[in-house]
């Protein structure tokens, strides 16, 4: 009995290594869709224990994008959907991002996770405080639970109260939009999304 508790213990992961292991997914997986090796890639990891953020630069170190990846903690068992993934977001946190992106890791709801099976919703944070706050105006934290089901991915938790207006809850030009992140390291200009 005891082995068992300790065997179930261990498979548990802290918050710590699960934003590790989302921000090992994330690197790897925009390698593979930009095709960028790390001479011309370099991610960066911050030095603080369970950080969050990925620094992303070209190789002479002149254009940078800045992702807060946030990796699913819990996850539905539902089949009929490819991923899914349920975040929590701080007012604080979207009103203290230094972020250019945030990026949501929704992990099958079979198999392993690996970079290629995840779904990777990439938003700005202007845009996703905007949406959240367009829901509920006085939400001090909200919770987003992503299902990627046939071509859309939603926000799938029921709103009791606030605005439910479907589009405010569909993720769907966000899903796996690496595009943006690349764009804005190509950019010849270094502006902050966040601006305006």
């Amino acid at each position: 009995m005891k082995t068992r508790m300790n065997m179930k213990r261990r498979n548990k992961k802290s918050p710590r290594e699960m934003n590790e292991d989302g921000k090992k997914l994330v690197s790897k997986r925009l390698r593979e869709i930009t095709g960028l090796g790390q001479d011309t890639l370099k991610i960066w990891t911050s030095a603080t224990n369970g950080s969050s953020e990925l620094l992303c630069t070209s190789a002479d170190c002149q254009k940078t994008a800045l992702l807060y990846v946030r990796f699913s903690r819990s996850y539905r068992k539902d089949f009929e959907c490819k991923t899914s993934g349920w975040h929590s977001v701080t007012r604080k946190a979207l009103e203290q991002t230094q972020a250019d992106f945030w990026v949501f890791v929704c992990v099958p709801t079979r198999g392993k996770p690996t970079p290629a099976n995840c779904d990777y919703v990439i938003i700005n944070p202007k845009v996703l405080s905007d949406r959240l706050q367009a829901i509920d105006p006085n939400g001090k934290t909200w919770h987003i639970y992503l299902t990627h089901c046939g071509d859309n991915i939603v926000d799938r938790r029921p709103r009791n109260s606030g605005n439910n207006d479907p589009t405010l809850k569909d993720y769907t030009e966000f899903l796996n939009n690496w595009k943006s992140v690349e764009e804005f390291l190509n950019r010849k200009t270094s502006p902050n999304p966040n601006a305006g």
